[in-house]
Protein backbone atom coordinates (compact mmCIF):
# COMPACT_ATOMS: atom_id res chain seq x y z
CA UNK A 1 0.00 0.00 0.00
CA UNK A 2 1.35 3.41 -0.96
CA UNK A 3 1.54 5.41 2.31
CA UNK A 4 -0.07 8.43 0.62
CA UNK A 5 -3.12 6.30 -0.17
CA UNK A 6 -3.85 5.55 3.48
CA UNK A 7 -7.16 6.85 4.77
CA UNK A 8 -5.72 9.70 6.78
CA UNK A 9 -6.66 13.28 7.62
CA UNK A 10 -4.75 15.85 5.62
CA UNK A 11 -2.34 17.98 7.67
CA UNK A 12 -3.76 21.36 6.66
CA UNK A 13 -6.57 23.00 4.76
CA UNK A 14 -5.88 22.77 1.04
CA UNK A 15 -7.66 24.19 -1.97
CA UNK A 16 -9.53 21.88 -4.32
CA UNK A 17 -6.81 22.35 -6.93
CA UNK A 18 -4.15 21.32 -4.43
CA UNK A 19 -6.24 18.34 -3.32
CA UNK A 20 -6.65 17.19 -6.92
CA UNK A 21 -2.91 17.45 -7.52
CA UNK A 22 -2.23 15.36 -4.43
CA UNK A 23 -4.92 12.88 -5.40
CA UNK A 24 -3.55 12.63 -8.95
CA UNK A 25 -0.16 11.62 -7.52
CA UNK A 26 -1.81 8.86 -5.50
CA UNK A 27 -3.84 7.78 -8.50
CA UNK A 28 -0.77 7.41 -10.71
CA UNK A 29 0.71 4.96 -8.21
CA UNK A 30 -2.67 3.25 -7.91
CA UNK A 31 -2.98 2.85 -11.69
CA UNK A 32 0.43 1.19 -11.92
CA UNK A 33 -0.66 -1.25 -9.22
CA UNK A 34 -3.97 -1.98 -10.97
CA UNK A 35 -2.20 -2.55 -14.28
CA UNK A 36 -0.16 -5.28 -12.59
CA UNK A 37 -3.33 -6.80 -11.18
CA UNK A 38 -4.53 -7.65 -14.70
CA UNK A 39 -1.90 -10.39 -14.67
CA UNK A 40 -2.81 -11.80 -11.26
CA UNK A 41 -3.69 -15.49 -11.05
CA UNK A 42 -7.09 -16.62 -9.79
CA UNK A 43 -5.39 -17.70 -6.56
CA UNK A 44 -3.84 -14.26 -6.04
CA UNK A 45 -7.17 -12.57 -6.74
CA UNK A 46 -8.91 -14.86 -4.21
CA UNK A 47 -6.37 -13.99 -1.51
CA UNK A 48 -6.88 -10.26 -2.12
CA UNK A 49 -10.66 -10.63 -2.00
CA UNK A 50 -10.53 -12.45 1.33
CA UNK A 51 -8.15 -9.91 2.86
CA UNK A 52 -10.21 -6.95 1.67
CA UNK A 53 -13.51 -8.58 2.69
CA UNK A 54 -12.30 -9.17 6.23
CA UNK A 55 -10.98 -5.63 6.49
CA UNK A 56 -14.24 -4.17 5.15
CA UNK A 57 -16.49 -6.13 7.52
CA UNK A 58 -14.27 -5.41 10.52
CA UNK A 59 -14.30 -1.68 9.79
CA UNK A 60 -18.06 -1.68 9.10
CA UNK A 61 -18.76 -3.38 12.42
CA UNK A 62 -16.57 -0.91 14.27
CA UNK A 63 -17.49 2.40 12.62
CA UNK A 64 -20.99 1.94 11.17
CA UNK A 65 -23.79 1.59 13.75
CA UNK A 66 -26.15 0.20 11.10
CA UNK A 67 -23.69 -2.45 9.97
CA UNK A 68 -22.72 -3.11 13.57
CA UNK A 69 -26.26 -4.33 14.22
CA UNK A 70 -26.60 -6.02 10.83
CA UNK A 71 -23.31 -7.91 11.08
CA UNK A 72 -23.54 -8.80 14.78
CA UNK A 73 -22.13 -12.25 15.39
CA UNK A 74 -19.94 -12.26 12.27
CA UNK A 75 -16.27 -12.91 13.01
CA UNK A 76 -14.31 -10.99 10.35
CA UNK A 77 -11.06 -12.77 11.21
CA UNK A 78 -12.41 -16.09 9.94
CA UNK A 79 -14.92 -14.80 7.36
CA UNK A 80 -14.83 -16.50 3.98
CA UNK A 81 -16.47 -15.37 0.77
CA UNK A 82 -18.89 -18.28 0.90
CA UNK A 83 -20.19 -17.00 4.23
CA UNK A 84 -21.70 -13.95 2.53
CA UNK A 85 -24.83 -15.92 1.65
CA UNK A 86 -25.73 -15.92 5.37
CA UNK A 87 -25.77 -12.12 5.48
CA UNK A 88 -28.85 -10.02 4.69
CA UNK A 89 -29.20 -8.03 1.46
CA UNK A 90 -29.08 -4.23 1.47
CA UNK A 91 -30.82 -1.92 -0.99
CA UNK A 92 -30.71 1.66 -2.20
CA UNK A 93 -33.72 2.33 0.02
CA UNK A 94 -31.66 1.10 2.98
CA UNK A 95 -28.86 3.50 2.08
CA UNK A 96 -31.13 6.52 1.83
CA UNK A 97 -33.12 5.69 4.97
CA UNK A 98 -30.06 4.90 7.13
CA UNK A 99 -27.30 6.95 5.51
CA UNK A 100 -26.08 8.65 8.71
CA UNK A 101 -25.64 5.27 10.44
CA UNK A 102 -24.09 3.46 7.48
CA UNK A 103 -21.20 5.85 6.80
CA UNK A 104 -17.98 5.18 8.71
CA UNK A 105 -17.13 8.84 9.41
CA UNK A 106 -19.56 10.34 11.93
CA UNK A 107 -18.98 13.79 10.43
CA UNK A 108 -20.71 12.63 7.25
CA UNK A 109 -24.47 13.07 7.26
CA UNK A 110 -27.00 12.95 4.47
CA UNK A 111 -27.89 16.57 5.18
CA UNK A 112 -24.25 17.64 4.88
CA UNK A 113 -23.74 15.67 1.66
CA UNK A 114 -26.95 16.99 0.10
CA UNK A 115 -25.99 20.57 0.99
CA UNK A 116 -22.57 20.03 -0.60
CA UNK A 117 -24.08 18.60 -3.79
CA UNK A 118 -26.53 21.49 -4.03
CA UNK A 119 -23.65 23.98 -4.17
CA UNK A 120 -21.80 22.30 -7.06
CA UNK A 121 -21.54 24.27 -10.27
CA UNK A 122 -19.52 23.10 -13.26
CA UNK A 123 -16.90 21.22 -11.25
CA UNK A 124 -17.01 18.70 -8.39
CA UNK A 125 -15.43 19.61 -5.07
CA UNK A 126 -14.08 17.61 -2.16
CA UNK A 127 -16.16 17.25 0.96
CA UNK A 128 -14.24 17.47 4.24
CA UNK A 129 -11.07 17.40 2.07
CA UNK A 130 -11.31 13.62 1.77
CA UNK A 131 -14.57 12.54 0.16
CA UNK A 132 -16.32 12.65 -3.22
CA UNK A 133 -20.14 12.48 -3.09
CA UNK A 134 -22.06 11.41 -6.20
CA UNK A 135 -25.73 10.98 -7.09
CA UNK A 136 -27.52 8.17 -8.88
CA UNK A 137 -31.03 7.92 -10.29
CA UNK A 138 -30.37 4.50 -11.75
CA UNK A 139 -32.66 2.13 -13.58
CA UNK A 140 -34.85 1.81 -10.48
CA UNK A 141 -35.71 5.50 -10.63
CA UNK A 142 -34.88 5.88 -6.94
CA UNK A 143 -32.44 8.68 -6.21
CA UNK A 144 -29.36 7.54 -4.33
CA UNK A 145 -26.50 9.44 -2.73
CA UNK A 146 -23.13 7.74 -2.35
CA UNK A 147 -19.72 8.79 -1.04
CA UNK A 148 -16.23 7.62 -1.99
CA UNK A 149 -13.22 7.99 0.26
CA UNK A 150 -9.79 9.13 -0.92
CA UNK A 151 -8.40 5.69 -1.68
CA UNK A 152 -11.68 4.41 -3.08
CA UNK A 153 -11.97 7.29 -5.56
CA UNK A 154 -8.47 6.62 -6.92
CA UNK A 155 -9.19 2.88 -7.15
CA UNK A 156 -12.47 3.59 -8.97
CA UNK A 157 -10.58 5.41 -11.72
CA UNK A 158 -7.70 2.94 -11.85
CA UNK A 159 -10.02 -0.05 -12.07
CA UNK A 160 -11.92 1.57 -14.93
CA UNK A 161 -8.93 2.49 -17.08
CA UNK A 162 -6.41 -0.30 -16.49
CA UNK A 163 -7.25 -2.30 -19.63
CA UNK A 164 -7.07 0.89 -21.66
CA UNK A 165 -3.70 1.60 -20.07
CA UNK A 166 -2.49 -1.84 -21.10
CA UNK A 167 -3.58 -1.21 -24.70
CA UNK A 168 -1.81 2.15 -25.05
CA UNK A 169 1.18 1.74 -22.75
CA UNK A 170 2.84 4.85 -21.33
CA UNK A 171 2.05 7.26 -24.14
CA UNK A 172 -0.66 9.92 -23.66
CA UNK A 173 -4.19 9.10 -24.82
CA UNK A 174 -6.70 11.60 -26.19
CA UNK A 175 -10.08 10.66 -24.69
CA UNK A 176 -13.33 12.24 -25.84
CA UNK A 177 -16.14 11.76 -23.33
CA UNK A 178 -19.70 12.42 -24.45
CA UNK A 179 -21.60 11.92 -21.21
CA UNK A 180 -23.36 13.65 -18.34
CA UNK A 181 -22.21 17.18 -17.65
CA UNK A 182 -23.37 17.35 -14.03
CA UNK A 183 -20.61 17.70 -11.45
CA UNK A 184 -22.60 15.33 -9.19
CA UNK A 185 -22.47 12.50 -11.77
CA UNK A 186 -19.73 9.92 -11.22
CA UNK A 187 -18.33 10.07 -14.76
CA UNK A 188 -17.98 13.87 -14.73
CA UNK A 189 -16.57 13.99 -11.20
CA UNK A 190 -14.15 11.10 -11.67
CA UNK A 191 -12.73 12.34 -14.96
CA UNK A 192 -12.41 15.89 -13.67
CA UNK A 193 -10.47 14.75 -10.62
CA UNK A 194 -7.94 12.67 -12.51
CA UNK A 195 -7.57 14.39 -15.87
CA UNK A 196 -3.83 14.18 -16.54
CA UNK A 197 -2.44 15.55 -19.84
CA UNK A 198 0.70 13.47 -19.40
CA UNK A 199 -1.32 10.23 -19.44
CA UNK A 200 -4.97 10.66 -20.43
CA UNK A 201 -6.04 13.96 -21.99
CA UNK A 202 -9.73 14.02 -21.16
CA UNK A 203 -12.05 16.19 -23.23
CA UNK A 204 -15.55 16.30 -21.76
CA UNK A 205 -18.45 17.03 -24.10
CA UNK A 206 -21.86 17.24 -22.36
CA UNK A 207 -24.30 14.84 -23.99
CA UNK A 208 -27.05 17.41 -23.40
CA UNK A 209 -25.58 19.65 -26.12
CA UNK A 210 -27.24 19.67 -29.56
CA UNK A 211 -25.79 16.95 -31.76
CA UNK A 212 -24.32 19.55 -34.12
CA UNK A 213 -22.20 20.98 -31.30
CA UNK A 214 -21.17 17.53 -30.09
CA UNK A 215 -20.06 16.61 -33.61
CA UNK A 216 -18.18 19.88 -34.00
CA UNK A 217 -16.38 19.48 -30.69
CA UNK A 218 -15.35 15.89 -31.42
CA UNK A 219 -14.03 17.02 -34.81
CA UNK A 220 -11.79 19.51 -33.01
CA UNK A 221 -10.64 16.97 -30.41
CA UNK A 222 -9.95 14.04 -32.80
CA UNK A 223 -10.02 11.54 -29.92
CA UNK A 224 -8.15 8.24 -30.11
CA UNK A 225 -10.66 6.85 -27.63
CA UNK A 226 -14.33 7.79 -27.52
CA UNK A 227 -16.48 7.11 -24.43
CA UNK A 228 -20.25 7.58 -24.47
CA UNK A 229 -23.60 6.00 -23.68
CA UNK A 230 -25.25 3.70 -26.25
CA UNK A 231 -27.97 6.33 -26.73
CA UNK A 232 -25.26 8.82 -27.65
CA UNK A 233 -23.42 6.30 -29.80
CA UNK A 234 -26.54 5.86 -31.96
CA UNK A 235 -26.42 9.55 -32.89
CA UNK A 236 -22.67 9.50 -33.52
CA UNK A 237 -22.93 6.47 -35.81
CA UNK A 238 -25.62 8.28 -37.80
CA UNK A 239 -23.47 11.43 -38.03
CA UNK A 240 -20.48 9.40 -39.22
CA UNK A 241 -22.50 7.60 -41.87
CA UNK A 242 -23.77 10.99 -43.07
CA UNK A 243 -20.20 12.23 -43.42
CA UNK A 244 -20.64 14.82 -40.66
CA UNK A 245 -18.19 13.37 -38.11
CA UNK A 246 -14.68 12.94 -39.54
CA UNK A 247 -12.99 11.24 -36.59
CA UNK A 248 -11.12 7.91 -36.42
CA UNK A 249 -11.04 6.64 -32.83
CA UNK A 250 -9.10 3.46 -32.25
CA UNK A 251 -11.35 2.34 -29.40
CA UNK A 252 -14.97 3.20 -28.57
CA UNK A 253 -16.16 2.63 -25.00
CA UNK A 254 -19.87 2.13 -24.42
CA UNK A 255 -21.00 2.55 -20.81
CA UNK A 256 -23.96 3.35 -18.61
CA UNK A 257 -26.68 1.63 -20.68
CA UNK A 258 -27.19 -1.78 -22.34
CA UNK A 259 -25.20 -2.19 -25.56
CA UNK A 260 -26.96 -4.26 -28.21
CA UNK A 261 -25.11 -6.48 -30.68
CA UNK A 262 -26.63 -4.49 -33.53
CA UNK A 263 -25.29 -1.19 -32.22
CA UNK A 264 -21.87 -2.69 -31.55
CA UNK A 265 -21.60 -3.96 -35.11
CA UNK A 266 -22.89 -0.68 -36.53
CA UNK A 267 -20.33 1.36 -34.57
CA UNK A 268 -17.45 -0.98 -35.47
CA UNK A 269 -18.38 -0.69 -39.15
CA UNK A 270 -18.96 3.08 -39.15
CA UNK A 271 -15.76 3.98 -37.30
CA UNK A 272 -13.58 0.95 -38.16
CA UNK A 273 -12.81 0.78 -34.42
CA UNK A 274 -12.88 -1.74 -31.59
CA UNK A 275 -15.99 -1.29 -29.45
CA UNK A 276 -15.69 -2.31 -25.79
CA UNK A 277 -18.43 -2.39 -23.19
CA UNK A 278 -18.12 -1.10 -19.63
CA UNK A 279 -20.47 -2.25 -16.88
CA UNK A 280 -20.33 0.57 -14.36
CA UNK A 281 -22.55 2.09 -11.68
CA UNK A 282 -22.53 5.06 -9.36
CA UNK A 283 -22.50 2.78 -6.34
CA UNK A 284 -19.74 0.41 -7.40
CA UNK A 285 -17.76 2.08 -10.17
CA UNK A 286 -16.07 -0.41 -12.56
CA UNK A 287 -17.98 -3.67 -12.10
CA UNK A 288 -17.00 -5.15 -15.46
CA UNK A 289 -14.63 -3.75 -18.09
CA UNK A 290 -14.16 -4.90 -21.68
CA UNK A 291 -10.57 -5.57 -22.73
CA UNK A 292 -11.11 -5.52 -26.51
CA UNK A 293 -10.60 -9.27 -26.96
CA UNK A 294 -14.03 -10.69 -27.66
CA UNK A 295 -17.33 -9.28 -26.45
CA UNK A 296 -17.19 -10.34 -22.80
CA UNK A 297 -16.18 -8.12 -19.92
CA UNK A 298 -13.78 -8.78 -17.07
CA UNK A 299 -15.29 -8.52 -13.63
CA UNK A 300 -13.26 -6.32 -11.29
CA UNK A 301 -12.72 -9.38 -9.12
CA UNK A 302 -10.10 -7.73 -6.96
CA UNK A 303 -12.36 -4.77 -6.15
CA UNK A 304 -15.90 -6.15 -6.03
CA UNK A 305 -17.54 -9.46 -5.13
CA UNK A 306 -20.38 -10.03 -7.59
CA UNK A 307 -23.03 -12.61 -6.74
CA UNK A 308 -25.19 -13.44 -9.76
CA UNK A 309 -28.52 -14.63 -8.34
CA UNK A 310 -32.06 -15.53 -9.38
CA UNK A 311 -35.28 -13.84 -8.20
CA UNK A 312 -35.13 -15.74 -4.92
CA UNK A 313 -31.53 -14.72 -4.26
CA UNK A 314 -30.03 -18.14 -5.03
CA UNK A 315 -26.77 -18.19 -7.03
CA UNK A 316 -27.02 -19.05 -10.73
CA UNK A 317 -24.31 -21.07 -12.49
CA UNK A 318 -22.15 -19.87 -15.36
CA UNK A 319 -24.09 -19.68 -18.60
CA UNK A 320 -27.38 -18.80 -16.89
CA UNK A 321 -28.62 -15.20 -16.95
CA UNK A 322 -29.20 -13.79 -13.50
CA UNK A 323 -32.27 -11.87 -12.35
CA UNK A 324 -30.10 -9.43 -10.40
CA UNK A 325 -26.70 -9.14 -8.72
CA UNK A 326 -25.56 -8.63 -5.15
CA UNK A 327 -22.42 -6.50 -4.83
CA UNK A 328 -19.90 -6.26 -2.03
CA UNK A 329 -17.67 -3.26 -2.71
CA UNK A 330 -14.26 -4.05 -1.24
CA UNK A 331 -12.35 -0.91 -2.11
CA UNK A 332 -14.49 1.95 -0.73
CA UNK A 333 -14.86 2.18 3.04
CA UNK A 334 -16.68 5.51 3.33
CA UNK A 335 -20.13 3.97 2.85
CA UNK A 336 -19.81 0.17 3.07
CA UNK A 337 -21.99 -1.70 0.58
CA UNK A 338 -22.15 -5.37 1.58
CA UNK A 339 -24.47 -7.58 -0.51
CA UNK A 340 -25.99 -4.52 -2.15
CA UNK A 341 -28.79 -5.36 -4.58
CA UNK A 342 -28.67 -4.13 -8.15
CA UNK A 343 -31.26 -5.11 -10.77
CA UNK A 344 -28.65 -5.63 -13.51
CA UNK A 345 -28.82 -8.99 -15.31
CA UNK A 346 -25.56 -10.77 -16.12
CA UNK A 347 -24.29 -14.09 -17.39
CA UNK A 348 -21.05 -15.45 -15.97
CA UNK A 349 -18.80 -17.05 -18.59
CA UNK A 350 -16.64 -20.12 -18.02
CA UNK A 351 -13.13 -20.18 -19.40
CA UNK A 352 -10.32 -17.68 -19.80
CA UNK A 353 -10.03 -14.62 -22.02
CA UNK A 354 -7.56 -14.66 -24.95
CA UNK A 355 -6.00 -11.52 -23.46
CA UNK A 356 -4.55 -13.56 -20.59
CA UNK A 357 -6.38 -11.90 -17.70
CA UNK A 358 -7.69 -14.38 -15.11
CA UNK A 359 -10.44 -12.00 -13.96
CA UNK A 360 -13.85 -13.65 -14.36
CA UNK A 361 -15.59 -13.10 -17.68
CA UNK A 362 -19.19 -11.85 -17.77
CA UNK A 363 -21.71 -10.96 -20.46
CA UNK A 364 -24.07 -8.01 -20.07
CA UNK A 365 -27.19 -7.79 -22.23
Amino acid sequence: MNPSLMRRPLPEVLSDTELRELHAQDQRWCSEEHLRRIGWSRERIALERRRELRELVSLAQERSPWHGRRLAGVDPTTLEEGDLTRLPVMTKQDVMANFDEIVTDRRLTLSLVESHLATLQAEPRYLLEHYQPVVSGGSSGIRGVFVYDWRGWASCYAGSFRYLGRAFGDRPISLGVVAAGSAAHISRALLHTFSDPARVRIHAVPITLPIERIVGRLGEIQPEVLLTYPSGLVQLVAATRAGELPIAPRIIISAGEPLTTELRLAAESAFDATVVNWWVSTEAGPMGIGCGHGHGLHLSDDLIIVEAVDDAGAPVPAGVRSAKVLLTILYNHALPLIRYELDDKVTLIDGECPCGSAHTMVEIR
